[in-house]
């Protein structure tokens, strides 16, 4: 995963308790997971896009080798 992923599934977490009760099978809890990504507002997305970018250019400026800094 990468820190995309994880700044729109932290926002997916903080929705979570909306679901209080068990999905009764896989194509439930698909639908639910589909009903949550899709109430996230744009801007939770974009801001997630753009911490990425910051993250890539910090990438290539250490030449692959490790960050420093917030993560």
């Amino acid at each position: 995963m990468n820190l995309v992923d994880y700044r729109i599934l932290r926002e997916m977490h903080l929705r979570l308790p909306l679901y209080q009760t068990n999905a009764h099978d896989v194509d439930e809890l698909k639908q639910r997971t589909l009903r949550l990504a899709r109430s996230l507002e744009q801007n939770v997305i974009n801001d997630a896009i753009i911490e990425w970018r910051k993250r890539l250019r910090a990438g290539i400026r250490a030449e692959g080798g490790h960050l420093k800094g917030k993560r």
